[in-house]
């Protein structure tokens, strides 16, 4: 959580229900620079910022922690109206812009989404990667069997597909 007013800070973060939600509140910070240095520091999954803060605004704080870690997600909250900081935000890829004052139920509501569609996107990575992890033991094993075919059959179109240009096929054999 970063914004300049230590009380609107302590708001925002008395307003979560993080126990419902089962979010941790990992750190909180009243200027921009001190904001970056946390995100590096701890890593969180979501940043809630304002837009107005000395050192770096919410806007600059974005693009630097994206640089740090794009899978960051950031809810801007903040009492400016105008549609410039809306679309600048859009443009850096935040998830959410909330205006001041803000309603304990819409921030709820929208951390709920946030943590779900987080919730979907680490179970599709998951998936995605015992996908691959099994694609490459399949791979292993078909090439494995090939080469024992290729060594019974002594037919070269079994290695074929095991080939890429430009690298070589080195094969050694034991006879016993």
């Amino acid at each position: 959580m970063a914004d300049d007013e230590e009380r609107v800070c302590a708001l925002i973060c008395a307003l979560i229900d993080w126990e419902g939600l089962g979010l941790s509140l990992v750190g909180t910070a009243f200027d921009g620079i001190s904001a970056l240095e946390a995100i590096k520091e701890k890593r969180p999954d979501l940043v809630i910022t304002d837009i107005r803060m000395p050192g770096l605004d919410g806007l600059q704080l974005i693009q630097s922690a994206k640089e740090v870690d794009d899978h960051i997600q950031f809810i801007i909250i903040s009492g400016h109206r105008q549609f410039d900081y809306a679309q600048s935000a859009i443009k850096f890829g935040v998830a959410e812009y909330l205006l001041k004052p803000i309603k304990q139920i819409e921030l709820n509501q929208t951390l709920l989404r946030m943590k779900e569609t987080f919730v979907r996107l680490q179970e599709q990575q998951a998936q995605s990667k015992a996908i691959q992890n099994q694609v490459q033991q399949d791979r292993n094993h078909l090439k494995k069997t090939s080469f024992a075919s290729f060594l019974v059959s002594q037919d070269t179109q079994m290695l074929l597909p095991w080939y890429e240009q430009g690298s070589s096929l080195q094969i050694g054999m034991v006879g016993i």
